[in-house]
């Protein structure tokens, strides 16, 4: 299990949940154990929420602004399939992986604006699945290098709709469907590094690069962790 406390900055969004708490559950099987040959299976579950502003209006000139409060909460859950084969002292592990992930942005009500809306609350979700491969490759005695690639096909995500009341006239009650397009079809790219202290601590690196969602920004995600085994 695991627990995390993040920030949030997004840039010229009209989004700004401060913080965010989160909690996750996973486990592993290796039927080889550590040597991570065999079939490889996992699972996992994650949830967060985040609570702060949604400011409607922000970067368009001569606009009231119109703020309010609501809470984000996210849950994912994700399960994995692969098998390893060690070939000249590299452990190679093609993999399948399926996902669902769902938020929600609770009920809330705006002001500060000349013409005001209260919307209800609104659902968002996405179920991808994951082809890819690892490799691993042992760096002297303690260390590991670890390469990935793979695609990530998206196979539904049901249109957001944003619906509620407001005083603007002609639109007392409002019922807007999304129109963001996801980019279907995703390649990433992985690297890592782990340390082996040799005293059950060890030490370890990634970074993954890959085709954003939705845009044409790339997502690129890093990430360092400190492990303890007894």
């Amino acid at each position: 299990m695991s627990a995390s406390f993040a920030g949030t900055n997004l840039a010229n969004n009209g989004f700004d949940m401060q913080s965010a708490a989160g909690l996750a559950a996973w486990g592993r099987y290796s039927a080889g154990g550590a040597a991570g040959t065999g079939l490889q299976a996992s699972a996992a579950l994650g949830w967060s929420r985040a609570e702060g502003e949604i400011t409607r209006g922000r970067l368009l000139a001569d606009v009231d602004l119109a703020t309010g409060s609501a809470t984000l909460q996210s849950w994912g859950l994700t399960a994995q399939a692969g098998y390893g084969m060690e070939f000249a002292g590299v452990l190679v592990t093609p993999f399948a992986a399926i996902a669902h992930y769902q938020t929600t942005r609770a009920a809330y009500t705006e002001a500060g604006a000349s013409f005001n809306a209260t919307y209800d609350a609104m659902d968002v979700s996405r179920t991808d699945l994951t082809l890819g491969v690892t490799a691993e490759i042992a760096i002297g005695a303690q260390g590991t290098l670890s390469l990935g690639a793979g695609v990530d096909w998206t196979l539904g995500t049901p249109a957001a709709v944003l619906t509620g009341t407001s005083d603007i006239p002609g639109m007392t009650t409002f019922s807007v469907p999304g129109d963001f397009v996801p980019n279907r079809t995703r390649a990433h790219a992985s690297v890592g590094y782990s340390h082996d202290f040799g005293n059950g601590i060890s030490l370890s690196g990634d970074l993954r690069v890959g085709q954003a969602v939705y845009g044409t920004s790339p997502d690129v995600r890093g990430g360092v962790t400190v492990g303890f085994t007894f």
